[in-house]
């Protein structure tokens, strides 16, 4: 008996270890399934976070375009009111040596004016004198002349 016993003992042994294989095949079957959901769920996140990250991407390219036109524009905004301002420097200065030339003009038409109007009385002075002294040569008579009609008027050889 010893034998049946042994064997009755071997396959005891070995439907028990079965039952365990099988219950932990079961269990890493389980475990498996699980692991794959896991996987799966891990796998839709990395998808979405992949997603999210080229959309944040695309933002920060977006946005660095952005950045670099800004730059620009105020590159050209800078440049523009530089430009403006060395104008208004240009202008000024302009209008001051327009303002200067006017100064001088006035004063050269002022001094040329006062030349002329001294020559004038100079001229006026001397032409008096020489009128004074040839009035007096005139006869100091009255001449008479005719004035419509037949009248006689007198009248003097001063000239004024």
């Amino acid at each position: 008996m010893n034998s049946t016993e042994n064997d009755n003992r071997n396959t005891q042994k070995f439907q028990k270890n079965l039952d365990e294989t099988l219950e932990e095949k079961e269990k890493l079957k389980n475990l498996l399934s699980s692991t794959k959901s896991e996987c799966n769920l891990l796998k839709s996140r990395i998808e979405s976070a992949t997603d999210e990250l080229r959309k944040v991407n695309k933002e920060i390219q977006d946005i660095q375009i952005k950045k670099k036109l800004l730059i620009k524009k105020q590159v050209i905004r800078r440049q523009r009111e530089q430009k403006a301002q060395k104008d208004l420097h240009s202008l000024i200065s302009d209008k001051q040596k327009i303002e200067d030339l006017i100064k001088v003009e006035r004063e050269n038409s002022l001094n040329e004016r006062i030349h002329q109007l001294q020559e004038c009385i100079k001229y006026s002075e001397d032409h008096w004198i020489f009128r004074y002294f040839n009035d007096r040569n005139f006869e100091d008579e009255p001449q008479k002349k005719e004035i419509e009609g037949n009248e006689i008027v007198l009248t003097e050889n001063k000239q004024i």
